[in-house]
């Protein structure tokens, strides 16, 4: 028998098959065929065939079987799959400047899936030492801890101007509102059945403060407010021009971005040419600093731009 007289024969059994029906499903990995197996040649109806023109090339092959063998987008830069999503992370980090057996009891009280505690010892003399600290959302301290408490308040909210800062074991209403009007945002007095809500508060307040700033793609984290960058748990410094070009970056994401946009958002400059050479060098600095993300990594999209996507 020829090929065309086969093939003839072929088409006449489809025909003959209309009344079988037919389910056609989109493979789940893209660019590989998906062969379903049927008991007996069937007959494609129009919802197999319209959605075949949409995204999918149906074949006839031997012993019944139908291969469904997906069609690339040629205007398509990724796929579906390797999307990164975006994510606003609801948690907050406190730090606790007390003695250990009081600062155990307030990290009990705090502590949760979402929110992380570490403790700092009063420095000498009984001052508080914020050198070399990361950042935290939150200060807890201890009234008792410190011996100029109002001063100390003071000097962290120069540093820190929008961090929360919270005061228990006050001594009575005046010294609460003493410390409320050095710049401590809540204080708790000695005995107070509200010091567990109020502290549990103090956290959720953080979390929620950071879920509005900060935004993660897999383990990197980015907070547009403050300017801090973590990746893989761990904070990264950046330079104010690195910072922005992860702001465009993570702004536009999963879309890959552009010279002539980089150019633009960060520098302010449209001339794409100037700034080309000056544009990559930034990339491979945010590249080095990123690289110890597991799941993230920044790829050069040729012809198009940068993107983010998953870690191989």
């Amino acid at each position: 028998m020829s090929r065309a007289t086969h093939t003839r024969a072929v088409h006449r059994s489809f025909r003959a098959a209309v009344n079988t029906r037919f389910t056609l499903q989109r493979p789940a990995r893209r660019g590989r065929p998906t062969i379903y197996r049927a008991p007996s040649l069937v007959a494609p109806g129009p919802e197999a065939v319209g959605r075949a023109r949409q995204g999918a090339h149906l074949q006839l092959v031997r012993g019944g079987a139908i291969v469904s063998c997906p069609q690339r987008d040629p205007h398509s830069h990724a796929s579906p799959r390797l999307a990164m999503q975006l994510t606003h992370p609801p948690v907050a980090a406190v730090a606790i400047v007390a003695a250990a057996p009081a600062a155990a009891q307030l990290s009990e009280a705090i502590r949760d899936d979402v929110t992380s505690v570490v403790h700092r010892e009063p420095g000498p003399l009984g001052r508080l030492d914020t050198e070399g600290w990361e950042r935290p959302d939150a200060l807890l301290i201890d009234r008792a801890a410190l011996r100029d408490l109002a001063r100390e308040i003071w000097h962290v909210r120069r540093r820190w101007p929008t961090i929360f800062i919270a005061v228990v074991n006050a001594r009575d209403d005046a010294d609460a509102e003493q410390l409320l009007d050095a710049g401590a945002d809540d204080a708790i007095i000695t005995g107070s059945r509200m010091l567990r809500p109020r502290l549990i508060a103090m956290a959720r307040r953080a979390r929620t403060v950071n879920a509005g700033s900060r935004i993660a793609i897999g383990d990197v984290v980015f907070d547009r407010e403050s300017r801090r960058v973590w990746c893989n748990g761990a904070e990264v410094p950046m330079t104010p021009r690195e910072c922005a070009v992860l702001d465009c970056l993570f702004w536009n994401s999963p879309r890959p971005v552009g010279v002539s946009t980089l150019a633009d958002f960060v520098w302010g400059d449209t001339s794409v040419a100037a700034r080309r050479n000056v544009i990559d060098v930034y990339i491979g600095y945010v590249r080095r600093k990123l690289r110890a993300s597991r799941s993230v990594v920044l790829r050069t999209v040729r012809g198009v731009g940068y993107s983010f996507a998953p870690r191989d």
